[in-house]
């Protein structure tokens, strides 16, 4: 048979699982007289009375056409959504929740309605408003203690990028405003701020010489790219969802009443990407290859000038900044890792892998950092140059601002960058930032990009192998829980010219190559499948802030299975309401002794979230995955089923957050046995999706379309058996086919 290799050949193929899932119906339920935490429900009563009554107080200075924007905290045992107090601020008292912020919600409320409010709260006996009563912990007018995070406003004041008109200078700052539920309210909040505080619009971007005027208006708004579709620029009432300015401050004080106002609920200031500096040096390459049929990867970084390097070019974008300015010698240290990174590094254990590259000329030297194209034009030009080249799948972005990514926010660029690659089905592989080694800095946006693939530095072992964490990267967790980085790999490389450089700017690109082979190989590639695999093919167990999950080499090529193990990656698209099963998967004979488990399993699952929250602050995934491998032996729904997976149901929701990292897009659970006795010698693996916070979107779950799912399972025996591929390959054989183009799987029949 053409193209058929025989399982007892050089290579095992990667398989997918081919078999349909058994489904479930889910009932729901609601706040029921249970969820009242009496204990404190009378003092809550008394407090939140008198907090209303605070807020009353000060509301008519924060106030838009007689409504004001409050922040409800509530109890560390109530951050569940269900817990959402939507009873409490309801229809009833002209009020309604309008977004997550941080740990609670804010809510909008008339402001002659807050006596029907304080009476609602001490004298309602409604089970739902009493639900919420007792699990709501805090409530305040929205003021700059909520929106500076503790940061001094010289601070803020400082760190923003300065820009000089008709020879006034400005501090420029991105703002979110209050997502007000009627537009009358925004447009009120923009007229407000542009009056009261004088704060003014910057109607152009800095390279374009910007234009400052008193309008704040849709010019200044920052245009976000569409998340595939799905990421909703409305509500059904028309709210917009990301009503985020670029905004001009000439004052430390107006950024304090900007602030206090009570009209926003975030301030950024204005920072540009940079990659980090390294003097590269020559152009030399020793060999030059046929890259033909070699996968590119879209290089987004400071162009590229060393000419050697024409040969491996698919293609060249229009470069975004000017090449006298452009950071040209990290650019093409840059390219020549994609290109070729296990020649330039012999001494180092990497796959022998070649790509193209094209050419995406985003980034300004540090030498001329007014020259840094604005946040706004790098976004315009991703979306432009990535819809011009569909075939680059794998987009390289070894550059990052110098800000900490925030506890509970994802920066305006990892938001774009993500809702980009969801739009155009690609992955973008991008550098966790770099820091002092006696720094201990968070990623640096855009590595808060849910979408992407976050890669951190490692230092290398005297036989080139994975070591230590590099310490000058920078560290997790991503902004509100999130596993980031996803991995890490070698940082201290050697680039064309044999010039040694130091940073994750050089291991993101190793990263890259792999990332672009994987897709090439793969039948159904998603870059959510794609990212699965590796994770598999990663060497830690568990999660690690400093390295992610590890380095992708337990085996040198992830879309084949080496000797001893055997792995599946398939695709699924789930509904919400229903439980999905796959049963009767097989355990590889070599991993079974009388009926107890040995060996190695991992199972690594990736959710594209679809809908994400980027209008409050806190709560960006409003979807969630489930998983968990189970002993077909046993009932599905009793929790010493799970051999692998599952949450730890008796937390609550903020542990679940902080153990579990419940709403991370990314499931992996590993683990290595010893004798774990099995009722049965099949698994069955269940998946269920679950929801959160939909009421901004005026939808129900049952309204949401269907969400991609990336699976990859993999077993390994103890002692590296050679038959654990072939015996469960022969017991999976109407479940299973090759996952690689091109080849097949042929068995043996004994």
């Amino acid at each position: 048979m053409p193209n058929q290799r025989p399982i007892n050949s050089l290579i095992n193929p990667l398989l997918t699982l081919i078999s349909v899932p058994r489904r479930e119906s889910i009932t729901g339920g609601g706040k029921n007289a249970v969820n009242i935490k009496r204990g404190r429900l009378q003092e809550q009563r008394r407090l939140l009375a008198a907090m209303m009554s605070d807020v009353s107080a000060n509301a008519a200075t924060k106030s838009i056409l007689g409504h004001a924007a409050i922040a409800i905290e509530m109890w560390s045992d109530s951050y569940s959504p269900s817990y959402a107090p939507k009873d409490l601020f309801g229809a009833q008292v002209n009020a309604r929740l309008i977004a997550p912020f941080k740990n609670g919600y804010l809510a909008e409320i008339k402001i002659e309605q807050i006596p029907a409010i304080i009476n609602l709260i001490k004298t309602t006996d409604r089970v739902p408003c009493l639900v919420d009563i007792s699990r709501v912990k805090k409530i305040e007018i929205l003021t700059d203690t909520h929106v500076l995070n503790g940061i001094h406003a010289n601070v803020l004041m400082e760190r923003a990028t300065k820009i000089t008109v008709a020879g006034m200078e400005f501090a420029e700052y991105l703002i979110w405003l209050v997502p007000f539920s009627r537009h009358a309210l925004r447009i009120g909040t923009l007229s407000s701020l542009a009056t009261t505080i004088g704060i003014k619009g910057i109607i152009a971007t800095p390279t374009d010489e910007a234009e400052v005027t008193d309008e704040l208006d849709e010019r200044s708004l920052i245009a976000l790219p569409s998340h595939g579709g799905h990421l909703l620029a409305t509500n059904p009432a028309g709210r917009l969802l990301a009503p985020i300015y670029s905004i001009a401050l000439e004052t430390t004080d107006q950024l304090l009443a900007l602030a206090a106002s009570g009209k926003v609920i975030r301030i950024d200031p204005v920072t540009t990407i940079a990659p980090a500096d390294a003097s590269i040096e020559g152009i030399t390459i020793e060999n030059m290859h046929d890259l033909t049929h070699s996968p590119i990867v879209g290089v987004i970084d400071g162009g590229r000038t060393a000419r050697s390097y024409d040969y491996a070019e698919a293609w060249r974008g229009t470069n975004l900044v000017d090449t006298s300015v452009a950071h040209t010698s990290h650019g093409n240290g840059v390219s020549s890792l994609v290109v070729h990174g296990h020649e330039l590094n012999r001494n180092l254990n990497l796959p022998k892998l070649f790509c193209r590259i094209g050419t995406a000329q985003v980034l300004a030297s540090p030498r001329f950092p007014h020259k840094s194209p604005h946040p706004k034009a790098v976004i315009k030009y991703l979306d432009e140059v990535i819809a011009q080249n569909p075939e680059t799948k794998i987009w390289n972005i070894s550059a990052n601002t110098n800000d900490e990514c925030d506890d509970f926010a994802v920066s305006p660029l990892g938001h774009a960058i993500g809702a980009l690659a969801r739009k155009y089905n690609i992955l973008p592989i991008i550098s966790a930032g770099n820091k002092l080694e006696t720094e201990s800095l968070r990623i640096a946006p855009p590595s808060d990009c849910e979408a992407g693939l976050i890669v951190a530095g490692r230092k290398h072992d005297e036989h080139g192998h994975v070591g230590a964490p590099c310490p000058k990267s920078r560290l997790g967790l991503g902004p509100d829980e999130m596993l980031k980085p996803d991995l890490s790999w070698f940082s201290t490389v050697k680039v064309l010219g044999n010039q040694g450089v130091n940073g994750t700017s050089f291991s993101t690109p190793l990263v890259s190559s792999l990332a672009a082979h994987t897709w090439k190989k793969l039948k159904d590639p998603s870059p959510d499948l794609v990212k699965a695999v590796l994770l598999s093919n990663c060497d830690l167990k568990k999660y690690d802030s400093r390295l992610g999950w590890g380095s992708p080499v337990e085996t040198e090529n992830p879309w084949e299975c080496e000797e001893g193990t055997v792995t599946l990656a398939w695709r699924s698209e789930l509904k919400t309401g229903l439980t999905y099963y796959w049963d009767k998967i097989a355990v590889p004979t070599t991993l079974l002794d009388n009926g107890a488990l040995h060996g190695h399993i991992s199972l690594t699952a990736i959710l594209d979230p679809t809908y994400l929250n980027f209008v409050g602050v806190g709560n960006y995934c409003m979807s969630r995955l489930e998983v968990s491998l189970q002993d077909s032996g046993m009932n599905e729904d009793d929790d010493a089923s799970n051999v692998l997976g599952s949450m730890q149901k008796r937390l609550t929701e903020y542990n679940a957050r902080k153990i579990d990292h419940k709403w991370s897009p990314i499931r992996r659970h590993a683990n290595n046995f010893k004798g774990k006795a099995l009722r049965a010698s099949t698994l069955r693996l269940r998946a269920r999706i679950y929801t959160r916070d939909l009421w901004q979107l005026g939808i129900s779950a049952h309204d949401l379309s269907n969400f991609d799912v990336g699976f990859v399972l993999k077993f390994m025996s103890s002692n590296r058996d050679p038959n654990t591929y072939r015996s469960f390959v022969q017991a999976m054989r109407q479940q299973v086919e090759s996952a690689i183009v091109d080849q097949t799987i042929e068995v043996e029949n004994q």
